[in-house]
C-alpha cells in the first residue's frame, strides 16, 4: 500500500523510481543486502466472505468423508496439503533446496478465490464424496440456490475462452 513514506517519479526515459522512508521496508533491504523485488499492479478485487464460508465449510466436509488422496491426518494439515496442490504458492529456496509455501487465503483475490473453490468442486466431484455426504450435498445446492454455482460456472467458461482464443 503506498502511503507518505513512498514517493515514485519518472525519469526521462518514462523509467520509475519508487524511493522508500518505511523503517520496515529499510530493514527488510538491509536484511537481504540491498536486493529487493517490488511488484506494483493494478488493485484486484477482494474476495467475499461468502467465498471464505464457502472453501472452509467445503474442505471440512470434504476431508470428514476420509474420500480424498491426501495423506493428512488432520484438518489443519488438509488445508495445507489442498493449498499446495491447488492454490496460490510462492516458490522459494531454503538452504540450497526448492521451498513451495502456499499463500495465506487472506490474500487471494476474488478470481483466485472462484479458481481455488472450482478445482475443490472438481476434486469432490471426482471423489464421489458429492454423493455420498449430506453436508457436501448441502453446500453445493446452497451455491446452485444463490447463484454462486452459476457464476463460478460462468467466470470459469469466459476463463478458459480467453485463454483458447
Amino acid at each position: 500500500m503506498i502511503n507518505r513514506n513512498v514517493s515514485l517519479r519518472y525519469d526521462i526515459d518514462g523509467c520509475i523510481f519508487l524511493h522508500m522512508t518505511d523503517p520496515e521496508f529499510e530493514k527488510m533491504c538491509d536484511r537481504w543486502g540491498g536486493k529487493v523485488n517490488v511488484k506494483i499492479s493494478k488493485p484486484s478485487e477482494v474476495g467475499s466472505e461468502n467465498q471464505n464460508r464457502l472453501m472452509h465449510g467445503l474442505m471440512t466436509a470434504f476431508f470428514l468423508t476420509g474420500m480424498h488422496s491426501s495423506p493428512a491426518k488432520s484438518i489443519e494439515e488438509f488445508k495445507l496439503w489442498l493449498k499446495c496442490q491447488i492454490g496460490v504458492c510462492y516458490d522459494y529456496e531454503y538452504c540450497g533446496k526448492p521451498c513451495r509455501v502456499p499463500a495465506s487465503w487472506s490474500v487471494y483475490d476474488k478470481t483466485q478465490r472462484m479458481q481455488f473453490i472450482d478445482s475443490l468442486i472438481s476434486m469432490v466431484l471426482q471423489s464421489g464424496a458429492a454423493a455420498e455426504d449430506e453436508k457436501i450435498q448441502e453446500i453445493l445446492n446452497g451455491m446452485e440456490t444463490n447463484g454462486e454455482l452459476k457464476r463460478s460456472q460462468q467466470e470459469a467458461e469466459k476463463t478458459q475462452g480467453g485463454n483458447n482464443g
